[in-house]
Order: structure tokens, then sequence, then C-alpha cells
């Protein structure tokens, strides 16, 4: 019953738009001979949640793009990676749900609670750090553990 459009309209924010923008930033990165490109994707992309196909689709596309945009670059110098949070606390996530969804929702990652914007961009300072200057096509997730139970 999901309508086509709907499912574009997903596709399109999520994974088209990564595409555009990797294309966007690895003619630069593959020019100077050195980059780092972080997608985000999500924990759906690895288990799937009911009602948000077209999400998950979208999320599991950006592993595959990142996946493939590290063996294209990696001989230019440019690497690529990304990071899958889980349920990060932030107002718009946060709107979907009552106090009671919330803490219900919480007890079922191993840490005990949500994610924070700040550990998200962590992640991504690290894949874009001399740190991980040797990680490519690789995915950090940043869940709390979630998407192991």
């Amino acid at each position: 019953d999901f309508p086509a459009a709907q499912w574009h309209e997903v596709i399109d924010a999520n994974l088209t738009s990564t595409f555009l923008c990797c294309r966007a930033a690895a003619a630069l990165m593959r020019s100077q001979r050195s980059g780092a490109i972080v997608n985000i994707s999500s924990d759906i992309a690895f288990s799937g949640d009911a009602g948000r196909s077209a999400y998950a689709a979208a999320k599991a596309g950006i592993l595959g793009l990142t996946r493939s945009l590290a063996l294209e670059l990696a001989t230019t110098g440019v690497r690529a990676n990304a990071v899958a949070p889980g349920r990060i606390e932030t107002p718009r996530v946060r709107a979907n749900y009552t106090d009671a969804e919330w803490e219900a929702a919480a007890k079922r990652i191993p840490i005990g609670h949500a994610g924070q914007p700040e550990d998200v961009a962590e992640a991504v300072a690290y894949l874009v750090s001399d740190g991980a200057k040797h990680v490519t096509g690789q995915t950090i997730h940043v869940n709390g553990g979630r998407i192991m139970t």
C-alpha cells in the first residue's frame, strides 16, 4: 500500500541526495588527491523497521554506495566511510514520542539511553582525522548496542 511517490521522496531525500553530495565532493577530493567522505546511514539499514521500508532501503543503499566509493577512490587518496546512528535524542526525533514511549525504547538499548548528536559528531570527527588514515569502506555503529538486540 506504500505509494510510489512517497517511496521516491524518501529515496531521493536520503540516498539520491547522498549520491549527489558524494559526486561533487569526490571530484574535488580526487583533484587534490586527498579527502575523507563520511556518509550518515542508520541502524535501520541493518535491522529494517516495520512501516519504514523506503527509509531502510535508502539507508542500506548509502552503505553500498560508501563501500563502492571506498574502492573507487582508494588509489586517489580519498577515503569513504559511514556512521550508522541508532536512536539519537534530537528535538525532531524526541517530538515523535511520549515520555513513556521514550523511556520504554531506552530500555531496549543496552546502554540504557538514547545517544546525543555529539556522539555521532565524535564518530565523524574520528573518521575524517589522521587517526583513521587507514580506514576506508567501514561503518561505525553509534547506537548504544541497540544493533545487537
